[in-house]
């Protein structure tokens, strides 16, 4: 019986004389715009708090924009009822007008609380929709009930139901449009057409419920409200609604950006100390080409403090280097040589990134000292091409030089002589003083015998005690010549082993071509040997050109 009456209270029965509701379009235009306008700024707190790490300050961002969205929504509600024009006397009881805003706030909280999130599916969104339709319902309702008429207020069931079957399908359509459109990575459309979604879902909720009301007054006592008074209610109203969405907007973003800036603050220290502690050398260069700044790892690359190297031109340092085309290229990474404060060079590999800002064009260059690199490749190449005893080019280098200087040969249709030279005895030597004066005698050679070659020629142990000289360039003559001033001054080195002095000669050699030949330069090689050893027939201790060899063959067949 008690639950029938209250029912009875609150719905209408269909029986009363009823005063009908005027809107005004203008009015209700507003209403729509300020719920809109709220949805949106809701949506865009919560997007604002998402990247918020510290829960405390995110979830007081969230409260704020709650609170704006909430304090909107209940603006809407009341700009809506001035669009009515009601013909009965009206007034709003305070307490319960100020307790209406509670409902709404409550709603935007969950609105928000879902924008923020980062859950989505269609059962997530489901029960926000429901809270944000009951508290809009609860915050509509019981601002309708704050309303003090001369007359009984009712409400047709059936349209009370459509009020909030409405608000719930409408609060779960902005939520699916805020969301489709973030999966998309459209943020700034999420917040416009979710944020209007969920105004309209507010308004229609409002003017649905409006529908259900039933206002049961005498018409002898209909009287007008002021058109004056109305635009000063509304005026206020709005003036709210601006002072709302203001300052919970421009809060939001100030707690964003002070914690942006600090965040920012504690990057910028972070990369300071990367920088000065990293293993590698930074040094950052201004547009015209002078020190920005650097690290200590590249003053230690250049023997000096960082104070010297700040404000100095960067060419005083690296006098190579020039900025990369800032239109073409990013970055670059290429070798260049340094010099330090002594004037020492110094190997560096460098990557020249490109930093802009507006019109402002700097360069941060990375430097890594290769100089042990490049001294040790430099030894390994040494030793791939050098006999480790006498430190002349060996067999293996000369592969590749021969048939280099061939090449040369063939393209400038010059003469190509080599000189092939063998030391005499060399075995009795060993057998007679020991190994070891053996290298020495081997080292003597070499030593003798290189201050009297050209820059053009090319010494090589051929293996044991076998030399051979590649003379690019000379002719018959000179190649015999060459030959001939390297087989006296050896025969003048005196070598002494246990206070006696050992004689060391050689038997050289020599051949020449001006033609191609058909099995290239291993060929003149072969000509080189085979006129060495008939130097050794013959006598040892003298030169042999290889055409005295097919001189005396052609006489005998002769």
């Amino acid at each position: 019986m008690q639950i029938r009456d209250v029912l009875g209270n609150f719905f209408y029965s269909g029986q009363e004389p009823i005063v009908a509701l005027v809107y005004d379009p203008l009015w209700v235009s507003l209403s729509i715009a300020i719920a809109i306008i709220g949805s949106i700024v809701g949506m865009v707190i919560a997007d604002l708090s998402k990247s918020i790490s510290e829960a405390f300050v995110r979830r007081s961002v969230q409260f704020a924009g709650a609170a704006a969205f909430g304090v909107t929504v209940w603006s809407m509600h009341f700009t809506g009822m001035l669009a009515v024009h009601l013909p009965v006397p009206m007034t709003y009881s305070p307490w319960i007008t100020l307790g209406s805003a509670l409902p709404a706030v409550m709603a935007a909280w969950f609105a928000i609380r879902w924008a923020a999130s980062h859950r989505r599916s269609h059962l997530n969104r489901i029960l926000p929709s429901l809270l944000i339709a009951l508290g809009i319902g609860a915050m509509h309702y019981s601002g309708m009930l704050a309303m003090q008429i001369d007359g009984l207020m009712r409400f047709e069931m059936q349209a009370f139901v459509y009020s909030l079957l409405a608000a719930v399908l409408l609060s779960y359509g902005g939520l699916w449009a805020d969301d489709a459109l973030r999966r998309k990575n459209q943020n700034t459309h999420a917040h416009l057409v979710g944020g209007s979604f969920l105004g309209l879902a507010i308004t229609s909720m409002h003017y649905e419920a409006m529908q259900s009301v039933r206002i049961i007054a005498d018409v002898s006592s209909v009287v007008n409200i002021a058109h004056g008074d109305r635009s000063y209610l509304g005026a206020i109203i709005f003036l709210g609604v601006v002072a709302a969405v203001g300052i919970g907007l421009s809060g939001s973003m100030l707690t964003k950006l002070r914690i942006n800036l600090r965040a920012l603050e504690f990057e910028r220290a972070q990369l300071h100390k990367i920088i000065s502690s990293g293993m590698h050398a930074v040094i950052s260069v201004t547009a015209d080409g002078n020190i920005k700044s650097t690290n200590t790892q590249a003053a230690l690359i250049f023997n000096c403090k960082v104070t010297d190297l700040v404000g100095k031109p960067v060419v005083s340092f690296l006098p190579a280097f020039v900025p990369p085309d800032a239109e073409k290229h990013a970055s670059s990474d290429y070798e260049i040589v340094g010099k330090t404060l002594a004037g020492a060079n110094v190997s560096l590999k460098i990557r020249t990134l490109i930093l802009r800002q507006g019109s402002q064009t700097d360069h941060v260059l990375f430097l890594m000292d290769i100089s042990e690199f490049r001294n040790s490749e430099r030894e390994l190449y040494f030793q791939a091409t050098h006999d480790s005893l006498t430190g002349l080019y060996n067999r293996r280098h000369l592969e590749a030089c021969a048939e280099h200087e061939y090449s040369s040969f063939l393209r400038s249709e010059r003469s190509l002589s080599t000189v092939m030279f063998d030391l005499d005895h060399f075995k009795q030597i060993n057998d007679n003083y020991g190994h070891d004066f053996g290298d020495d005698v081997l080292k003597m050679v070499a030593k003798t015998i290189q201050p009297l070659l050209r820059k053009s020629d090319q010494l090589f142990r051929h293996g044991g005690e076998e030399f051979l000289l590649l003379l690019p360039d000379t002719s018959k003559t000179n190649a015999v010549l060459i030959a001939e001033k390297l087989r006296y001054a050896i025969e003048r080195s005196q070598m002494i082993c246990n206070a006696q002095v050992v004689e060391i000669t050689v038997s050289i050699g020599v051949a020449t071509t001006l033609e191609p030949l058909e099995n290239g330069v291993n060929e003149l090689f072969t000509w080189a040997d085979e006129a060495m050893y008939q130097a050794k027939r013959t006598g040892r201790n003298r030169v042999v050109h290889f055409d005295e060899i097919t001189t005396d063959a052609t006489s005998k067949r002769a």
